[in-house]
C-alpha cells in the first residue's frame, strides 16, 4: 500500500485585493498558517514544483487565501482518506449549463504529485478565450449542491472545441487525456473549511468584522453569501467569548533552551507543564528565583497550584486523577505531546520520564522537585495580549540575576490572531516588551510571533520588530532565521 504524505500550501492572493480585503485576508491566512505551518507562495505553479521537487510529500493541498480551517486533525485525517483514490486532480469542481468546459473554484484544490510528474508538470490552466480542442467529457448525474457541482468528471470519446475557458481547464484535460476522473471534494472535507469569498463584497466583510473586533454585539445586516454569513456569526462568537483554553498538562513545546549560562532571578511560564521547573534545574538550580506562573485559564493556574504544592513526585497520572476524574476529556485537558497510539496513563507516564532524562534518575528529580516546591511561587490571572500591567507590576530587577519569560505562541495563536488582527497582535507584543525593558532592562524572552522566533534579550526583539514590522509566514521565517540571529546577536 502506498504511504500517503499531504503538504499544505496557501496560495497568497492577498495583494490582489484593497488594503482593508488584503488586511482580513491576512488575519486568516496567518491563523491557518498557525495550525498547519503551510508553504506560502503568490505563484501557485511555484507551489506545485517545490513540493513535488521536495520528494517528501505525495500530494499537495492548496488552499486560497481567506480559506480558514475549523478542526485541523478531523481535516487531515479526511485529507489522507481522499488522497489514498487515484486521481490527478480533486478540487471543487464547477460546470454550469452554459460552460463549454469543467473547470475549478480556486478556494481549494488537491495535486497527486506522483502523477502530475509522470504527465510532464501541466500547468493548472487560467482563463482563456481563444480555440482550443479539448478532450471530451461526461459529468456525473449527482451534483454536491446545485445542479452545477458534479461529484467527478469522466474522459467521454473524441475531442471538443472551445474557445472560452477558466481556472483549472488545462490540468482537468490533462487528466482526462490520461483516462483518469476528477473528482469532487468529499462532504468530510468540506465540512471542515471555510471560505469568505473575496471577490464577494470583500469590502462589506472586511468592514464588518472591524466593526465586530470594536463591539461584538453591533448590529451587522445579514450577508446574502452563506460562507460569509457563517464567518461573521463564528467570528461574534470568537469576539464575545471568555471561556477559557484547554487546561494543558504537559508542554507542548521545548523543555529548555541551551544558554543555561542565566542565574535567573524569575522564571515566567504559562499554567503548562513542567517547563519552570526544568529551566529552573537546568540552570543551577538557584534557590532564590521566584517562580512566576500566570495564564488568562484560572482553572490552569488553580490545576498548576496544586501540582506545585501537593504532588509528591510518585505516579503523577493517579495524582491528575485524584483532582479530577474529568481529566480524560479532550474537551478540557490537553496531555501535551500524546502520541495517536497511547493511553492517557502511558503518555502520562513516557512524559514524567523525559523528564527524568534532565535529572538522570528518578529519586534526583523528586529530590530537586521538594526543592523547587518550597521556592517562592506566584500566581498571576490576565490575559496577557490585553492587558499588561500585572506582569510588569511582578517583574524583579535584581542586578545580573534576569526576569526570564516564556511567552509561548499566545502572540501567533490562531484565536487571538482571528480575535484580535495579527496587526494588533504585533503591536501590543512591542508594548509588552518596552513595558519590560523600562522595568526590568536585564530580561529574556521566548516565544514566538509573525516576525520571528524569540529567544534573546528584550532590547534586541525590540529593535527587530520596530525594524521588520511586516509579518512573516513560518515558511519564510525558517528560510531567513540564520540571517535573523547574526542581525540581533
Amino acid at each position: 500500500m502506498q504511504v500517503i504524505k499531504v503538504r499544505y500550501a496557501i496560495w497568497n492572493r492577498q495583494d490582489t485585493y484593497d488594503s482593508e480585503v488584503c488586511d482580513l485576508l491576512k488575519d486568516i491566512d496567518f491563523s491557518t498558517d498557525s495550525v498547519i505551518v503551510p508553504f506560502v507562495h503568490s505563484d501557485i505553479m511555484k507551489l506545485i514544483a517545490d513540493a513535488a521537487d521536495s520528494n517528501e510529500c505525495t500530494h499537495l493541498v492548496i488552499y486560497a487565501s481567506g480559506t480558514m480551517i475549523r478542526r485541523s486533525y478531523a481535516l487531515d485525517t479526511a485529507w489522507h482518506e481522499h488522497c489514498r483514490s487515484d486521481w490527478l486532480i480533486s478540487g471543487h469542481i464547477l460546470l454550469h449549463p452554459d460552460d463549454q468546459y469543467p473547470y475549478l473554484h480556486e478556494q481549494t484544490l488537491a495535486i497527486n504529485l506522483n502523477r502530475w510528474k509522470d504527465y510532464g508538470r501541466p500547468d493548472i490552466g487560467y482563463r482563456e478565450r481563444e480555440d482550443k480542442d479539448l478532450p471530451a467529457y461526461r459529468r456525473s448525474g449527482d451534483n454536491i449542491h446545485d445542479d452545477y457541482t458534479p461529484l467527478w468528471v469522466s474522459r467521454d470519446s473524441g475531442m471538443i472545441t472551445t474557445d472560452k475557458r477558466r481556472f483549472g481547464w488545462n490540468i482537468i484535460a490533462k487528466s482526462l487525456e490520461n483516462d483518469i476522473d476528477v473528482v469532487n471534494l468529499p462532504i468530510k472535507i468540506r465540512k471542515e473549511k471555510l471560505y469568505v469569498y473575496p471577490d464577494d463584497r470583500g469590502d462589506k466583510l472586511a468592514a464588518a468584522i472591524k466593526l465586530l473586533r470594536i463591539d461584538p454585539d453591533a448590529a451587522i445586516d445579514e450577508f446574502e453569501n452563506e460562507s460569509q454569513q457563517k464567518f461573521i456569526d463564528w467570528m461574534r462568537w470568537l469576539i464575545r467569548d471568555d471561556s477559557p483554553n484547554a487546561i494543558f498538562i504537559f508542554n507542548t513545546g521545548k523543555l529548555r533552551y541551551n544558554d543555561c549560562h542565566i542565574v535567573p532571578g524569575s522564571i515566567w511560564t504559562t499554567a503548562s507543564g513542567f517547563k519552570s521547573f526544568v529551566e529552573w534545574y537546568m540552570r543551577g538550580a538557584p534557590r532564590d528565583c521566584r517562580i512566576d506562573t500566570f495564564d488568562r485559564n484560572q482553572q490552569s493556574l488553580d490545576l498548576w497550584k496544586h501540582i506545585h504544592s501537593q504532588w509528591d513526585g510518585e505516579d503523577f497520572y493517579q495524582f491528575v486523577r485524584s483532582y479530577d476524574e474529568n481529566c480524560h476529556s479532550e474537551d478540557v485537558y490537553c496531555w501535551g505531546n500524546k502520541l495517536s497510539d497511547e493511553t492517557i496513563p502511558e503518555c502520562s507516564v513516557r512524559q514524567i520520564k523525559e523528564i527524568e532524562e534532565y535529572f538522570g534518575t528518578h529519586e534526583n528529580m523528586v529530590s530537586y522537585w521538594k526543592v523547587f516546591q518550597a521556592l517562592e511561587h506566584r500566581y498571576h490571572h490576565f490575559d496577557i495580549v490585553s492587558y499588561h500591567q500585572t506582569l510588569l507590576d511582578n517583574l524583579v530587577d535584581r542586578n545580573s540575576n534576569a526576569n526570564l519569560i516564556w511567552i509561548n505562541n499566545i502572540f501567533f495563536f490562531r484565536r487571538n490572531i482571528l480575535k484580535y488582527g495579527i496587526a494588533h497582535l504585533q503591536q501590543s507584543l512591542l508594548s509588552l516588551l518596552i513595558g519590560v525593558h523600562d522595568r526590568a532592562s536585564n530580561t529574556k524572552v521566548w516565544g514566538q510571533c509573525a516576525a520571528m522566533h524569540m529567544g534573546h534579550p528584550v532590547h534586541q526583539i525590540i529593535q527587530y520588530l520596530e525594524t521588520h514590522p511586516i509579518p512573516q509566514h513560518q515558511c519564510d521565517l525558517y528560510e531567513y532565521e540564520p540571517h535573523f540571529v547574526q542581525t540581533v546577536a
